[in-house]
């Protein structure tokens, strides 16, 4: 219900009009079964029918929220995750006593559903905005790739991120 009131609210002050991508940024926690998740999703995916949301996504989720989600409120555009050299573990396979509550197996889940994986924290996020991580400190082999191929340590990075 909140969903559609915060849409309702904000389509009346500034005319917004359909939303290209609605994103659930943090499934909820301690969520037994998933019925908070779902529902949130379900009223998502009433508003793509509605007109009201064209795509609906979902980020900081486990392979089985998305697949809970999949199953239950229809396909998904785009998932995002933690992934960087500091965080691999989206890239990582699946082990599965671990689905519940691992990013393992994100980009494996995407790539066979068809669904966009859209890494967050790319060159270090939050730490690296408050010193507590630096690319070229934390990895000098890529500093010294970077200097020697005449580019930054951030391209070879978005480079190794297309892989």
């Amino acid at each position: 219900a909140c969903i559609m009131d915060s849409y309702r609210a904000l389509n009346s002050s500034f005319k917004i009009g359909p939303i290209p991508l609605w994103m659930l940024h943090h499934p909820p926690m301690n969520d037994k079964n998933g019925k908070r998740l779902m529902a949130a999703m379900i009223t998502a995916r009433k508003m793509v029918k509605r007109g009201l949301v064209r795509e609906i996504g979902i980020c900081n989720a486990t392979v089985a929220q998305i697949e809970m989600v999949d199953e239950v409120a229809g396909p998904l555009a785009c998932v995002q995750s933690s992934f960087s050299l500091w965080d691999k573990a989206a890239a990582l396979p699946l082990r599965a006593k671990e689905g519940s509550t691992s990013r393992r197996g994100l980009i494996d889940w995407c790539r066979q559903h068809g669904v966009v994986f859209v890494p967050h924290g790319v060159f270090g996020g939050l730490k690296a905005r408050d010193g507590r991580r630096d690319l070229a400190s934390d990895f000098p082999r890529i500093a010294a790739l970077a200097k020697k191929l005449n580019t930054s340590p951030h391209a070879l990075t978005l480079a190794w991120m297309r892989r």
